[in-house]
């Protein structure tokens, strides 16, 4: 401290009086220091500008333990005015201490984690490295202090199960005792066990039958691991009907010739010889029944 003003006074007893000192700093002003994630890190007031020539260097400064100025160099001095500092840390994170546990409260280990990079006081749970096979049971954002042990609760990753969900689509002659003519199986999606898969289908009509309902489409939900069978109804197309004159001739044979002669396995020439020859034999028996007539009268 030194004298602002030097020399000889007048005293008068029991008067009080004023001396104005100046310190070494000639300025003081207020500081406020802040993260880059604007976390309130301290500050106060400071001397600075010890030549007194208006001008101090941030170098004058400070600085809070394992931070380090972001914006280096000089600064006029107001002293009625609260300079806001953003600092740097230099050990990028906040280091906390974890142990995780499960639902049962088994120690599944922990340890040292550096979280909260931009320094704001706040961490999220995803900055932490977990144990194989584990999930977080609480997911977000979490404040954190520097150096304060954590204990997280974690629950055990179960396997989904998986399965393809199966539709079968059956088309059916309804005249024919609902015999099947043709099937198609569908079974290309493929997802978790209770959930359910939609499938969308084109008609596929058999060859040489017809819809018994006309039908867009085939839609069906399906739960994977399930099989749902589908049915769709056909007939048989109908025959167009055989118009007069399209039947075949039949094949006549020629007169004369030696198929003319057979019928059903039996000569025709022989049989017309005997027929002249019980012709004959009728006539002569006819003339005896006569002629025995006419001597009886």
């Amino acid at each position: 401290m030194e004298l602002n003003v030097t020399g000889d006074f007048f005293v008068e007893e029991g008067g009080h009086y004023t001396v104005v000192l100046n310190r070494d700093g000639a300025a003081i002003i207020h500081v406020v220091f802040k993260s880059e994630g604007g976390k309130n890190l301290g500050g106060g007031d400071y001397f600075v500008d010890e030549d007194g020539d208006g001008i101090f260097n941030y170098s004058e400064l400070t600085l809070p333990e394992g931070y380090e100025l972001i914006v280096t160099g000089d600064e006029f001095v107001d002293t009625e005015k609260t300079y806001e500092i953003v600092l740097n840390k230099e050990i990028e994170g906040t280091i906390i201490n974890v142990v995780y546990v499960d639902q049962e409260g088994n120690n599944l280990g922990g340890g040292d984690f550096f979280v909260d990079p931009d320094d704001d006081g706040i961490a999220n749970y995803s900055e932490l490295d977990l144990p194989e096979g584990y999930e977080l049971s609480v997911t977000g954002d979490f404040f954190v202090t520097p150096g304060k042990s954590y204990t997280i609760t974690l629950h055990k990753i179960t396997e989904e199960e998986t399965a393809a969900a199966t539709l079968v689509v059956r088309y059916v002659d309804q005249e024919n005792g609902n015999e099947v003519v043709l099937e198609k199986t569908y079974n290309d999606q493929v997802g978790p066990v209770g959930e359910t898969a939609t499938y969308i289908e084109d008609v596929v009509v058999p060859e040489g039958y017809e819809l018994v309902q006309d039908i867009e489409g085939i839609a069906a939900d399906v739960e994977y691991g399930q099989t749902k069978v589908m049915y769709v109804f056909v007939t048989k197309t109908a025959q167009e009907p055989t118009q007069p004159g399209d039947e075949e001739e039949p094949n006549t044979p020629a007169e004369g010739t030696e198929e003319s002669e057979q019928t059903d396995g039996t000569n025709t020439g022989v049989a017309m010889s005997l027929a002249g020859v019980f012709g004959t034999m009728s006539a002569a028996l006819a003339g005896m029944v006569a002629l025995l007539r006419r001597k009886q009268k």
